[in-house]
């Protein structure tokens, strides 16, 4: 049994990047080389030295997160037209959005500390090390954040929005003596819409439901398991992934692990994107459900491990790809081809891509970077060519890059990827 304590994210001050190797893998000869496909852009930074940017809906408007600075706190942001715009928080010292925004008027959802000390030493949502404070779902939209109602417990946490304005996440309920410590309070997923919220419980038998992904017609998907808190353990709680219509779960099936099986978007067709353990639970893939199946989407070439966080409606599939040594690349998966995204951008692009992490109608994606000159983790945005008139995209496009990324940077991705965060 694989089941790996993990903080949500190691916040860096600037790294040792003597021990980066940064190698271009030998192509084959070609007799014309491949253009860009996106320009790749470093969005503006709240001081810190992480950032990502986890969604960008169809006005343009991207959403993540970026560190403060000294790298210990960070906050909600909203990136529109350029212009880094600090959401705040609740109360408390951080706020982040996680997940995915898709409504196209402005309204954001994710978590943020409170004011309030938790009693319990929970450290429910882990927005800092140690956090402190009681942890709340909240909604933002027209310059203000609100806290959304909870299930019955002191904490919980909004993941995705979808088109309609309703709201995933997940939340506290009761009280539990069979938590693993120091979780104390079950959690649900929960759906909120026009500030009521709806419990989503787990399968039969399981005592731990979240959310992480919601369509237009209102279905929901995200794990089912045991009682944990989720930063801690995070998804090797799941050893369900789970749809839930009209709030009743079904299990989606698995690759045949025991755990790390958790479904993290659908889109209006009804394919869902996730990760799955292969049997053993020593190695997660991405995987794609449609019409009943579940589908292995491997890795790409020399990696061992793959997570899916975002679908499109067209079927596209974006996340992460690294070696057995934690080296991570962001990935495209579409018609069966898993693409590495360093691979379209223009080849003097500095930045290597760590991570994918959505994309909108028109085809820009968000994700994070690692700057190898600076040791630095910034949220970016790919900017397809079809456009923009940068002429950066009549030239030739990066080959495949392998990178030897610095302990610390290994580390925060893998918490990242470990933790109920996408």
């Amino acid at each position: 049994m694989r089941l790996e304590n993990c903080r949500s994210r190691a916040r860096l001050a600037a790294p040792i990047v003597a021990a980066l190797l940064l190698v271009a893998a030998p192509l084959p000869a070609q007799t014309q080389k491949a253009t860009a496909q996106y320009v790749l852009v470093q969005l503006g930074s709240m001081g810190g030295t992480v950032g990502r940017s986890n969604a960008v809906n169809d006005r343009g408007w991207v959403s993540g997160w970026w560190n403060l600075p000294g790298d210990t706190n960070h906050h909600a942001v909203l990136w529109i037209d350029g212009q880094t715009n600090d959401l705040g928080t609740l109360g408390g010292p951080s706020s982040e959005i996680e997940y995915i925004a898709r409504n196209n008027f402005g309204m954001f959802a994710g978590g943020s500390d409170t004011s309030n000390v938790d009693p319990y030493g929970e450290n429910f949502c882990i927005l800092t090390f140690p956090d402190l404070f009681q942890c709340s779902a909240f909604q933002w939209e027209n310059g203000m954040m609100s806290a959304l109602p909870g299930l019955g417990g002191n904490s919980s946490y909004a993941t995705n929005s979808n088109r309609l304005g309703h709201i995933v996440g997940f939340a506290e309920t009761v009280l539990d003596p069979n938590c693993l410590a120091p979780q104390v309070f079950d959690i649900h997923g929960a759906l909120w819409n026009d500030g009521t919220v709806q419990d989503l419980p787990p399968l039969a038998g399981d005592a731990l439901s979240a959310t992480a992904g919601i369509n237009d017609k209102d279905v929901a998907v995200g794990g089912s398991g045991f009682c944990g808190s989720p930063g801690l353990i995070a998804f090797g709680l799941f050893t369900h992934a789970v749809e839930w219509r009209n709030g009743s779960p079904t299990d989606l099936g698995s690759l045949g692990g025991q755990f790390n099986n958790a479904a993290l978007d659908i889109n209006n067709r009804g394919q869902v994107a996730g990760m799955s353990d292969l049997p053993g639970d020593t190695i997660t893939h991405a995987v794609l459900w449609q019409k009943g199946a579940i589908i292995d989407l491997g890795t790409l070439p020399g990696d061992s491990f793959s997570y899916g966080y975002a679908i499109s409606d067209d079927g596209k599939i974006f996340g992460q790809s690294c070696d057995a040594n934690g080296n991570c690349r962001g990935f495209r998966w579409q018609n069966g081809v898993m693409t590495d995204v360093n691979t379209l951008v223009p080849a003097d692009s500095s930045l290597i891509i760590v991570d994918a992490n959505d994309m909108n109608g028109a085809g820009y994606i968000t994700g994070q970077a690692f700057d190898p000159e600076t040791g630095e983790m910034p949220a970016i945005e790919l900017i397809p060519c079809t456009q923009t008139d940068d002429p950066a995209c009549n030239s030739e496009a990066r080959g495949e890059v392998r990178v030897d990324l610095p302990q610390n940077v290994r580390a925060a991705l893998k918490a990242r990827r470990l933790g109920f965060r996408k």
